[in-house]
């Protein structure tokens, strides 16, 4: 199967994931600093049910949908990547730190789909 990233970006894969995070076990990862990485296929954490907190700032990443369903994070920084939609975090209703900024967002409107979570600062 062809690969859509160029030669610099990186897709995250479970061994990466299980690496950074010196976890045996891709559902018994909590934490993870994944920034600087040159990631731009976030793909693979969708496995990390348990995850709470990571940081992805300084990346090549666009698309976030896989943070969908990661229903534990507390704690996200995606900041300084190419983030043009927010909308899929609007589910992780115990998210209360978020750090987006230096990305594509635009105006303050499209952060509107996170005002239903309650715990965010």
């Amino acid at each position: 199967m062809a690969s859509n990233l160029s030669s610099e970006e990186v897709a995250v894969t479970t061994e990466m994931l299980l690496s950074s995070s010196g976890e045996f076990d891709i559902e018994s990862i909590e934490i993870l600093y994944l920034d600087h990485k040159n990631i731009a296929d976030l793909a693979s954490l969708c496995y990390c049910k348990n995850l709470c907190r990571i940081n992805l700032s300084h990346n090549q990443i666009s698309v976030i949908s896989a943070l969908r369903n990661l229903k534990q994070l507390t704690f996200l920084n995606i900041s300084s990547n190419y983030v043009t939609n927010i909308d899929s975090l609007s589910g992780l209703e115990n998210l209360e730190d978020l750090n987006a900024a230096g990305n594509l967002i635009g105006n303050s409107d499209r952060l509107r789909c996170l005002s239903s979570i309650s715990s965010l600062r």
